[in-house]
This record gives C-alpha cells, structure tokens and sequence, in this order.
C-alpha cells in the first residue's frame, strides 16, 4: 500500500494533518467547555467527549486528561519535527481515538451528515499519520 511514497512529502503531510486537527480540537474543547454547540470535523474526538462528559457531570478534573492528551499531540508535533519518527506515537493514540469514536457514535449519538463527514475525515487523519509514520520509518533505516 505504501510501497511508492515521496518520503518527505509524506512527512510534511502527516505533520500538516496533524497541526491541523490539534487546532480544531481545541478549537472544539472550548466551544463545548463554553456551551457554543459549534464542533468542526476534523480533529480527535476523545479530548471532545472528555470535555462533554466533565461538564455535564461537573467532573472538572477530567480537563487535565485533555490537556494530557493535547499537549501529547503538541509534544509530538514539535519532536516529530526532528525525528519524524515520533509520529507512530501520534499514530497510535489517534488509532485510540478511532476506536473512543466509534463508541462515541454508536452509543451517545444518533447518525447523521455531520458524524459522516467526521467519519471521513477522521479516516484521512489516520491514513496521513500512518503514511507519515511508514515513510518516517524508511528515512529511519536508510
């Protein structure tokens, strides 16, 4: 599946897809900490759902388990941009993630447009870190 990639383009894009989705889930965090009902597509949903679950039952000690999550995510970015290979640890808790949404839409929402389009997206996000993570791993061993 990966046999042809461009090393560094597929490096700079798991990094792009990955700057990307921490700032539309922060985005999205305080949009629901804040009670805007706004939420965008394309970030991790698990720091979304801790969110919701720590407001509706005011279990704010659950906003350092997002910060841990985000500042991983951040840690990640800023090292991956030396050792690219960093980016297999952004894999596997976005592969954490994929699972978190799946429960989140099977058992706390009803399925529409938008958890589509979040389905989606969040394929690409997995499909660009894994393809980062690959190609981060062939520059490793050359």
């Amino acid at each position: 599946m990966f046999k042809n990639i461009d090393i560094d383009q597929s490096i700079k894009s798991a990094q792009t897809s990955l700057l990307i989705m921490i700032l539309l889930t922060t985005f999205n965090v305080i949009g629901i900490l804040f009670g805007t009902g706004l939420y965008l597509p394309y970030s991790a949903i698990l720091p979304s759902a801790i969110a919701f679950f720590a407001i509706e039952y005011q279990l704010y000690i659950l906003l350092f388990l997002i910060l841990i999550i985000l500042g991983f995510y951040v840690g990640v970015g800023l090292v991956a941009r030396n050792k690219p290979i960093w980016y297999i640890g952004a894999t596997t808790l976005y592969i954490i993630d994929t699972i978190a949404m799946f429960i989140w839409l099977f058992f706390f929402t009803n399925f529409n447009i938008v958890n589509m389009l979040d389905l989606i997206f969040h394929g690409w996000i997995l499909y660009s870190l894994t393809k980062g993570s690959v190609a981060a791993y062939r520059k490793m061993v050359q």
